[in-house]
């Protein structure tokens, strides 16, 4: 009986010991468990950052206090680090104000995610699903609104007297002019402090019968042959209400009301269905015409005399125009493949909440 009870007594004392075991380890054992999760967790966004800042140096290193100057100086980087065997996905933050690029800024399949496949299976629609992280991304600093811009800076402007419009009363003393910069090419935006400014446009016309996708029949003086007859451009609603086209001019001829366009509208273009257009409104508006110039915030841009010519809504003190950009003919953004190369794709590159400033041809 003694035996017995030494026996249930030492079980008893064995389940104690076990328990106060547990109760011991328990906190370890989940201390140890988190620090699992978190070390996990952190293998599995391992991301690189980088910083942009108008402040920068060419000594920087691309940390948060001693930031890259330029974008392509923080791109260079990252390719460094890519020669270096880093395959660790990398963000570069954009911090406040306007970064200019003076050339085009070229990505290749270098700078996205390794592939050692030759062929590219792509979705039937859209971008596919995103299994991971990008393997580089351009994203604005939170709570910052950075502006990527190729513009070129419009300088040297005088005040236009006697202002050659239709309305000189209105626009005298009130409208610049300055030279279009050296090299540049015809473009289609122009930029203030503010944002991006208005091409100058008339209040239209209806055409007079309906022609076919490249002809446009106007009524006396709904178009001229002007001398710059390549800068200017219609916007037309061509027989179906829910199409706008922007189709530049080939031909005008004043005598038959006859004008060809140089690129196919999406329909003929005739008047609109009474039904959904008001008779006595246009369809037919021309833009970057000189006597349209009659507001504040609009140009005009001639790239036969090589004259830029503004209204501007946001002048100096003396009422000069201020802050005026013009887009470079280069793209901001542009993604190549190497020659050679059989197929391929800049893969998993990504831009957020960036403000591109280009022209919008």
């Amino acid at each position: 009986m003694n035996r017995m009870e030494d026996m249930i007594h030492d079980k008893g004392a064995e389940a104690v010991a076990r328990k106060r075991l547990f109760l011991i380890c328990r906190p370890v054992i989940l201390l140890l468990f988190l620090l699992l999760v978190s070390v996990v967790a952190q293998g599995a966004d391992r991301t690189m950052e980088l910083y942009v800042s108008l402040e920068g140096s060419t000594q920087a290193d691309g940390s948060m206090a001693n930031p890259y100057g330029s974008l392509p100086e923080a791109v260079d980087a990252v390719r460094a680090l890519r020669r270096s065997g880093n395959t660790e996905p990398v963000v570069i933050y954009l911090r406040e104000g306007r970064h200019q690029l003076n050339e085009t800024l070229v990505l290749g399949i270098e700078d996205g995610v390794p592939s050692t496949s030759e062929e590219v299976a792509l979705p039937l629609h859209g971008a596919g699903e995103a299994t991971g992280p990008a393997h580089l991304t351009f994203a604005a600093y939170p709570g910052e609104h950075p502006v990527v811009s190729a513009g070129v800076t419009i300088t040297g402007w005088k005040r236009l007297e006697p202002a050659p419009f239709a309305s000189p009363h209105i626009t005298t003393g009130k409208v610049w002019v300055a030279d279009m910069p050296e090299g540049m090419e015809r473009f289609y935006t122009l930029y203030d402090g503010q944002g991006r400014l208005n091409r100058a446009r008339n209040a239209g016309f209806l055409p007079t019968k309906t022609g076919d996708r490249k002809t446009l029949h106007f009524p006396e003086g709904g178009l001229k042959n002007w001398d710059n007859l390549e800068d200017v451009e219609i916007q037309v609603r061509p027989y179906r209400p829910w199409v706008i086209n922007i189709l530049p001019l080939a031909s005008v001829d004043e005598s038959s009301g006859i004008a060809r366009t140089g690129v196919s509208a999406t329909y003929e273009m005739g008047n609109l269905p009474p039904w959904v257009h008001n008779p006595s409104g246009s369809s037919v508006w021309v833009e970057n015409i000189i006597e349209a110039l009659d507001e504040p915030g609009e140009w005009v841009v001639n790239t036969k005399t090589r004259k830029i010519y503004l209204w501007p809504s946001d002048p100096a003190q003396d009422g000069s125009p201020q802050g005026i950009l013009a887009p470079s003919t280069s793209p901001e953004w542009h993604c190549r493949l190497p020659v050679g190369a059989k197929r391929g794709l800049t893969k998993r590159v990504i831009f957020h909440k960036t403000h591109p400033l280009a022209d919008w041809r």
